[in-house]
């Protein structure tokens, strides 16, 4: 499947969207924009199951299959494909 094949939708980001762009660019280095989970797991462990369930998740939810496109770009953009893993 090209690229192109398995885009969905393309969106413009909105301004709130724009801003924190532009400042996670601005400083990499900062978490201010984003919350990162960690779980510690005991005991017997799926990971088929666990990737099938994930997925099932993302192939569910259009947020979790979007990102942001911004380089080259005049305006960035929100691209939502139809399937990612």
């Amino acid at each position: 499947m090209k690229k192109q094949d398995n885009i969905a939708k393309v969106y413009p980001v909105t301004p709130l969207q724009e801003g924190m762009l532009f400042h996670s660019i601005l400083d990499e280095q900062t978490s201010a924009y984003y919350l990162q989970m960690t779980a510690t797991i005991q005991g017997d462990f799926d990971l088929p199951l666990f990737q099938q369930s994930m997925n099932k998740l993302i192939e569910n939810y259009e947020v979790l299959r979007t990102a942001f496109v911004y380089q080259n770009l005049q305006r960035a953009r929100q691209v939502v494909f139809k399937e990612r893993k």
